[in-house]
């Protein structure tokens, strides 16, 4: 039930955005009654975590997964950077309150939250950024926390900004583009110590 109540959300906060969804809203969407919504989750902020927890989740997922296969740098920026363009695709309200200005007006509690959730990815790719520099893939000497943390904000924000063009750029032009921007700014230049392709 907990999840048809989030699928419900989802495609709530889709249509209507997060502030303009109340909860009468999902329980129309999801064909029950509140009494049922209100069984699993407090409030609507709950719902909102518990669907920023699962995009934060399935975007980790992706990432720790593609960590396990032996790979170019290359490869494994462009599969990040198209499972995160996706989600975009997929879920833009969820890109737009996790990543952009959709999260002001949310409760302190639920900013802290996301904020929290949101810090698991950027340790992720943080600590792998750091590893890259040991064997000469990626600059050394930078500060990766804060490398990582911009390099998922210029994707949430330019996904962000795609999607309320007029003619937003395919999902396919996206990923070339940030894959373009992200790796000129981290590849190592010097390449004659750099492996072609390893296990990360």
């Amino acid at each position: 039930m907990t999840d048809d109540i989030l699928h419900a959300a989802i495609r709530c906060f889709s249509r209507n955005g997060f502030h303009k969804t109340s909860i009468n809203d999902i329980t129309r969407e999801l064909g029950a009654s509140k009494g049922s919504i209100y069984y699993y989750f407090k409030n609507k902020s709950e719902i909102i975590y518990k669907v920023v927890e699962k995009g934060v989740s399935a975007i980790n997922e992706c990432i720790t997964l593609e960590l396990s296969k032996e790979q170019s740098l290359a490869d494994l920026m462009r599969r990040v950077v198209t499972s995160f363009v996706e989600m975009s695709f997929s879920f833009p309200e969820l890109i737009r309150v996790a990543y952009g200005e959709e999260n002001r007006g949310l409760d302190e509690e639920l900013t802290v939250g996301i904020r929290r959730l949101k810090s698991t990815t950027v340790q992720l790719v943080a600590s792998n950024l750091s590893a890259g520099a040991e064997i000469h893939v990626v600059k050394e000497g930078l500060d990766y926390d804060l490398v990582a943390s911009s390099v998922i904000a210029m994707m949430g924000a330019a996904c962000i900004e795609n999607g309320q063009k007029e003619e937003p750029k395919s999902k396919s032009e996206m990923v070339r583009h940030l894959v373009a921007l992200v790796s000129t700014g981290i590849f190592s230049e010097d390449k004659s110590q750099a492996p072609e392709s390893f296990h990360w």
